[in-house]
């Protein structure tokens, strides 16, 4: 991450593996309703986004797949 110039703008970008398994999985049951940041849903019951900006990308844990870019 880089701080801002003083404009009181700036932005963060993590990256995590999170629910690291042996063999395939099926994945967030709910899509990002499953995805909690702090005990907070990226998206509400109704589809609404709580938290702005994120993106998850799946992998089920099958032999063939490649790596998520950014962990190779």
């Amino acid at each position: 991450p880089r701080e801002a110039k003083d404009n009181l703008k700036s932005s963060q970008m993590l990256s995590v593996i999170d629910a690291i398994s042996e063999g395939p999985v099926e994945g967030p049951v709910d899509g990002l309703k499953s995805v909690l940041l702090n005990s907070t849903p990226v998206l509400d019951s109704e589809g609404n986004t709580n938290i702005s900006g994120v993106t998850v990308v799946f992998r089920a844990g099958e032999q063939e797949q490649t790596p998520p870019e950014g962990f190779e």
